[in-house]
């Protein structure tokens, strides 16, 4: 494996959901092949390798708007009740991502991300620390919606069961 570059940069994200941390934390580490589909992406393919109680192995593949296709493997490593944090490595870019979940009330839940992301040496220009971070937020804007509405619709029952909703851009 090649060595990681150097130079890193810092994203930080903080979302509140009108949800019980409960079942926030049990919808966000839900990981399915579907998950691509909430972003509106439909080119990513997702093969969930493992999943257990304590961890999660999955793999995302998408063809790349330059030729070729883009990869990467997550390991995530679950802490319930209120956090997991995350380690990628991938043909682009790698990824280390902390979660941390908070209630604010009974029912609402505040989630911090905090993540630095590491591009790959061998690609050309990515995109901006300005994209980069607009775009995870976007992508969390749309990943609440979407708990939000399975929280409506469960009426607060447990497990959650993803619609998978996807937006039209």
């Amino acid at each position: 494996m090649a060595a990681r570059n150097p130079r890193s940069e810092l994203y930080v994200v903080r979302v509140t959901f009108d949800a019980p941390l409960g079942f926030v934390f049990r919808w966000c580490t839900d990981f399915s092949p579907a998950d691509p589909g909430l972003e509106g992406d439909d080119g990513c393919q997702r093969k969930v390798l493992s999943k257990g109680s304590r961890e999660v192995l999955y793999e995302d593949l998408e063809e790349s708007p330059v030729g070729g296709w883009l990869w990467s493997r997550w390991k995530v490593t679950l802490q319930p009740p209120d956090r997991w944090h995350g380690e990628s490595i991938g043909s682009t870019r790698e990824w280390s991502v902390n979660y941390r979940l908070a209630a604010v009330s009974p029912t609402r839940t505040e989630l911090t991300l905090k993540g630095r992301r590491w591009s790959a040496r061998l690609t050309g220009k990515g995109p901006t620390h300005r994209q980069v971070q607009a775009n995870l937020e976007g992508n969390w804007d749309l990943f609440k919606q979407a708990l939000e509405k399975d929280f409506r619709n469960s009426k607060g029952s447990a497990p959650p069961v993803r619609s998978r909703t996807r937006r039209v851009r």
